[in-house]
């Protein structure tokens, strides 16, 4: 699958939709993940990895500046719309879950026992294609929807493609995105089959 990777200031985290492993600049080792269950994606904010099991609405944090560390009861779901996890990102301080069918912010409480809480009335009824369809860029998150409409994520997600685009999303068997910034340009790329 897509490759999702995480690091702290001492570990870095990487998967692409099966096991997690984590490289502490001395080793590499396979991270034992709750119930041994494979990972699609994951992120780093304030001190916690943050990955979704596969095939689920759950997202599990780690132990406080240790990826190697996960705790089966520290997992908190996609409450709104309980669809599958495809992936996440952090912006300004905002834990958003990014699933099959909808999109959902999460604030960061401070709470040892459940660091995210879900922003009441705030959610987008607008999934995502698939793990890898999400970028950040611009102070931004951009990604492709599961109506193969590419968006630009503000107080709604605003579409950025036209038509051409959409009728070579929707053919493309594997879709993903990457962004950059050149010569003070930002560029959002869309690789297909």
């Amino acid at each position: 699958g897509p490759v999702s990777f995480a690091a702290s200031a001492s570990e870095l985290l990487v998967t692409a939709g099966s096991s997690l492993f984590s490289y502490n600049g001395t080793n590499l080792a396979t991270v034992t993940f709750p119930d041994t269950a494979s990972v699609r994606a994951v992120t780093y904010h304030d001190g916690l990895f943050i990955a979704t099991r596969d095939s689920t609405q759950r997202y599990y944090w780690s132990s406080v500046n240790d990826g190697r560390t996960w705790n089966a009861l520290d997992f908190a779901s996609a409450e709104r719309f309980p669809d599958n996890l495809l992936d996440l990102a952090i912006l300004n301080d905002t834990l958003w879950l990014f699933g099959e069918d909808s999109i959902e912010p999460n604030a960061n409480t401070g709470d040892a026992d459940a660091p995210y809480q879900r922003f009441e009335q705030r959610i987008f009824e607008k999934g995502m294609k698939a793990t890898g369809c999400l970028s950040r860029l611009d102070n931004s998150l951009y990604f492709v929807g599961s109506d193969s409409m590419a968006y630009r994520l503000a107080e709604v997600p605003e579409r950025i493609s036209d038509h051409g685009i959409e009728e070579r999303l929707d053919a493309s068997a594997s879709v993903s995105t990457f962004a950059y910034t050149f010569e003070g340009h930002s560029f959002l790329c869309v690789p297909l089959d």
